[in-house]
């Protein structure tokens, strides 16, 4: 059965145009007639035009029908029969609660009884009118036409009220100024500044935290500030107090007035600080810190090797390479969270005369400056016999653990990275061997470190993480059918050594080999995230879709992390798809599940790409219950005028909205496909027709609706 809704057609011709619209300066009535008839659907519109109303009609004759015109396009009202055979009012009353649309559904009753009109009503129904009573009709009609236009209205002026008040409260969030709201003596808000001037990120709503920023003698002065301006006498006040932050005291002119937090009257304070006051020596040290292990973040730990080891150093350190053995068992046993206390706790270990990064899952690197060559040695394997000694406590459990270690020593024309890479080898050598030992690399002179592909990728993508050479691109998502969406799908590039741009399929083959693609997607969708708040904060109501690799999808604390995210730059999930290729998802369907469930419960969405390459992709889809798909390439490419390869798009796509799922077209290049794509009730489409990727968030959404 067709699964598109029937435009009205002229009860004299079958072949009238596909939809009914009367000239009219008015606005348009998009209306939906659910009747088996033409006839008797052309008796419901003739009333409404000749009163006036231009009205754009579809006749709709089955459940699906009514499912597939909910998603192709919005309707203002439902002219529906009290009593129907194939499709009756109480299942469309279910679809529109369903779909979540307000639209009105009237109720034309022939001769239903009492009983079941009521109970009609009661489901949701907003009017009764009469067949036989036309003027009824036109005044049911226009009556509820002006309360939904009120409510379109005033959903309207919220949503502008919730953007000013997002805007409002990222201009409070980076202010330079230390901003508080204050209620009943409590603080409700308060910006980064005040938390880094009073250190209280913890408890941010004690009634302490502004006193004990304030000088005791000054105190008096602002409490009597407070009061005029809670009292009404004054909306804003001002006075200069001496404020204590970080052991210092300064003069600062204290700024109140009245404001509104989550619909809670209260007084805005704002206090003007020097940038050293505000904790500039505190985000100076967070800018180079890994907060998962208390050590330096890898890029200061790369800058601090290679200025080190080049040719102005004094003394060129010797560099160790370690791994916590069988680490991926022990985070299937513990958890991966539980897994990282282990790496966490090692870290104690080591030398305070050492700098040490987390260079990996499971590894550490460590620069041993201002160590002799017999000296390094022994210290590593000190700090081998220490680990393997120790038990540690993973909440109440104990656990014991060993360490292979893989030691560089210093050589007058080695660099930083050739270093690291020699440390890994031996490192990866002291594994093969059985590991919990140290094994000191022994290059010959003129070779290369004896590493694999793998291991010369891998340094050769942590370099490119540290030296800032990925970036992201976007290329843009259309609705076909001129619903208002602005989505983007995140690509990402890396320039290459060269300086020339490498293509995904050109490192991440290698990522993949190397195992380090879960870190590539956080880094991917952290800076996503961050680009798209920016984005969101001029007004867009912009989506992004993301893609998850294999390797994260057994990842727990990816979704956690993901959360955090989320509320740190006050983004809201439903702005977020995140794309699991469905040859991916069907390896492991329990981690599938659990990963798509959890996403779900942020309100994030769920694509599955590459759809339709395997013969059981709809019993796939039924499964995991994406809220998108993204056709293969060669879906599209079916489309070269071939009925039978027409057909198969047509029912892949049809079957994909009876689970609620919404179609997207990779990879158009031509608008030859278009009308076919739309023929086919393509929900979206993506493609270098539209646009190719680009590092702008540039598309006029506007030209396609």
């Amino acid at each position: 059965m067709n699964g598109n809704p029937r435009p009205i057609e002229n009860p004299a011709s079958e072949t009238a145009d596909t939809k009914i619209q009367a000239a009219s300066t008015q606005t348009v009535l998009r209306l939906l007639v659910v009747e088996d008839t033409p006839a008797g659907a052309q008796s419901l519109i003739d009333p409404l035009q000749a009163a006036g109303l231009a009205v754009t009609a579809a006749r709709i004759k089955s459940p699906l029908e009514f499912q597939v015109a909910l998603k192709k396009q919005d309707w203002d009202l439902v002219l529906c029969p009290a009593r129907a055979d194939g499709f009756s009012a109480k299942q469309a009353i279910a679809l529109l609660q369903h779909a979540k649309r307000d639209i009105p559904l009237i109720l034309v009753s022939d001769d239903a009884c009492r009983e079941d009109l009521m109970a009609l009503l009661h489901a949701g129904a907003r009017a009764l009118t009469a067949r036989e009573h036309p003027e009824e009709l036109v005044f049911v009609v226009q009556r509820e036409l002006k309360d939904l236009t009120e409510r379109r209205a005033r959903r309207h002026y919220e949503k502008m009220f919730r953007e000013s008040e997002r805007r409002c409260t990222a201009l409070l969030d980076t202010s330079r100024n230390a901003i508080a709201c204050v209620r009943k003596g409590k603080v409700i808000y308060a910006n980064p500044v005040f938390v880094a001037l009073t250190g209280a990120a913890a408890e941010p709503s004690s009634p302490s935290n502004i006193a004990a920023l304030i000088h005791k003698d000054d105190q008096a002065k602002l409490i009597k500030l407070l009061k005029r301006v809670h009292s009404g006498r004054e909306t804003t006040g001002r006075e200069t107090v001496r404020v204590t932050a970080n052991g210092t005291t300064f003069a600062a002119e204290v700024e109140a007035l009245t404001a509104h937090v989550n619909d809670q009257k209260c007084i805005q304070l704002s206090i003007p600080v020097s940038a050293p006051a505000a904790g500039e020596e505190k985000s100076r040290s967070s800018a180079i810190q890994d907060y998962s292990t208390g050590l330096y973040n890898q890029a200061h730990f790369l800058e601090t090797l290679e200025a080190s080891m080049n040719g102005n150093a004094p003394a060129r350190p010797a560099l160790a390479y370690l791994e916590v053995d069988e680490f991926a068992a022990l985070a299937e046993r513990l958890g991966a969270a539980n897994a990282d206390l282990i790496l966490r706790d090692i870290t104690t270990f080591i030398s305070p005369g050492a700098l040490a990064t987390r260079y990996g899952d499971s590894t550490l690197a460590i620069l041993l400056a201002g160590t002799q060559t017999g000296q390094a040695e022994a210290e590593m394997h000190a700090l081998r016999k220490a680990i393997a000694a120790h038990t540690f406590d993973v909440n109440g459990e104990s656990v014991h653990a060993t360490c292979s270690i893989g030691l560089s020593l210093p050589r007058d024309a080695q660099g930083g990275m050739e270093a690291l890479s020699w440390a890994d080898a031996a490192c990866q050598q002291a594994k093969a061997e059985g590991g919990n030992q140290v094994i000191v690399a022994q290059p010959d002179a003129g070779q290369c470190p004896p590493g694999d592909k793998k291991l010369a990728t891998r340094h050769q993508l942590r370099a490119a993480f540290s030296e800032g050479r990925f970036a992201l691109v976007y290329q843009p998502i259309v609705h076909l059918h001129a619903q208002p969406a602005e989505t983007y799908e995140v690509l990402i590039r890396m320039q290459g050594e060269d300086g020339q741009q490498k293509m995904p399929a050109d490192f991440i083959p290698d990522a993949e080999e190397a195992g380090l693609m879960p870190a590539l997607d956080r880094w991917v969708i952290q800076h996503a995230m961050e680009a798209l708040t920016g984005h969101r904060r001029q007004g867009n109501e912009t989506r992004f879709l993301i893609k998850i690799s294999a390797d994260s999808l057994t990842d727990q604390t990816l979704v956690p992390w993901i959360g955090k995210q989320l509320q740190s730059l006050r983004l809201p999930g439903d702005c977020l798809i995140f794309e699991i290729r469905e040859a991916s998802a069907v390896k492991d369907m329990d981690a599938s599940r659990a990963l798509i469930t959890a996403l779900k419960q942020m309100r994030c969405r769920v694509a599955l790409g590459h759809f339709g390459e395997n013969t059981n992709s709809l019993e796939h889809l039924e499964q995991l219950r994406a809220d998108f798909v993204k056709f293969a390439p060669s879906f599209v490419n079916k489309l070269t005028g071939d009925q039978h390869g027409e057909a198969t798009v047509k029912i892949m796509v049809q079957a994909a909205h009876d689970l609620g799922t919404l179609t997207i077209a990779t990879f158009v290049q031509e608008a030859a496909k278009l009308t076919t794509l739309w023929q086919c009730n393509v929900d979206y489409i993506q493609g270098y027709f539209l646009q190719a990727p680009e590092q702008e968030l540039s598309y006029d959404f506007s030209d396609d609706e």
